[in-house]
């Protein structure tokens, strides 16, 4: 999908279709029962409210994403943490994946192109949100919670195991 080689309609019901091959079941009604489950959740990392409180007041903040974007308004709507995001860029909105230099387009345009240097990307996947920052001249953050081994092979301006790590990366105003 990131490579734009499968849309995501084909991911969805695919990876269903794969998980019970040979079993009468419906990997469409598999698959939308899953998205219905995935959205009600609304658990939140340790930290994660009073840290977007915290950034909020030190930088705008926007969320992009390659989810389904039904089930992401539902989730960051149940989350309580909207409030603290000025947009919302979701892939299938725009028409292309992360990392995709034309969504970091998109999104650049529509934040009304501020310098790309100033901008960071945190975010848990390296070939989506790492990559994608580095396409686009971001400062990147992997938020490495499994604590993998840093590779190579990527630009990786920072890398933490804790949301509350943001706050020693993103300075204070005046800073």
């Amino acid at each position: 999908f990131e490579r734009g080689l499968i849309d995501k309609e084909t991911v969805q019901l695919r990876r269903f279709e794969l998980l019970f091959e040979g079993a009468p079941v419906s990997s469409a009604a598999v698959n939308r029962t899953f998205q219905q489950h995935l959205a009600a959740q609304s658990e939140l990392m340790p930290d994660a409210q009073e840290v977007c409180v915290a950034l909020s007041h030190r930088a705008a903040l926007s969320i992009v994403t390659n989810g389904v974007g039904a089930t992401q308004r539902r989730k960051m709507n149940r989350s309580g943490l909207l409030p603290y995001f000025s947009r919302l860029f979701i892939s299938e909105d725009i028409g292309f994946p992360k990392p995709d230099p034309r969504f970091f387009e998109h999104v650049m345009s529509e934040l009304g192109r501020p310098d790309p240097a100033s901008v960071l990307i945190v975010g848990d996947s390296l070939t989506s949100d790492i990559q994608g920052g580095m396409n686009a001249g971001f400062a990147t953050c992997w938020f490495n919670l499994h604590r993998k081994p840093v590779p190579s092979d990527y630009r990786i301006d920072h890398v933490i195991e804790d949301l509350h790590s943001l706050l020693d990366i993103v300075p204070c105003a005046g800073e």
